[in-house]
């Protein structure tokens, strides 16, 4: 078994986006086809194809165990987490996480 994918394997970026869709201009066309190819080209020309940019809110940088930061896009500051990983009323770091962002957004 290789160890090494599985140490790589924990650290981690999770980042909460606010989507914000963009027109697709003549410009952005042009960017697109360079980066895909003329296939890319092609399928910005489709209807149902939408262009989306993603303003960043907050995030969380997981390194390993005990080196999790908590970001936000406002700030420079970077928030070393000391809460625990699990709670004595169950619920995941995870979720926890997940109610604070989505408060965050709906404010």
């Amino acid at each position: 078994m290789d160890f090494t994918i599985r140490k790589q394997s924990r650290k981690r970026l999770t980042i909460l986006c606010k989507p914000v869709h963009v027109q697709i201009s003549d410009k952005i066309k042009i960017i697109y086809q360079e980066k895909f190819g003329i296939f890319g080209g092609g399928l910005i020309d489709v209807t149902d194809f939408e262009a989306f940019q993603l303003e960043p809110i907050e995030g969380l940088y997981f390194r390993g165990f005990g080196r999790a930061y908590n970001f936000t896009s406002d700030s420079y500051d970077v928030i070393h987490l000391k809460e625990p990983h699990k709670p004595k009323t169950g619920n995941t770091m995870a979720k926890i996480l997940k109610k604070s962002l989505k408060d965050k957004i709906d404010a």
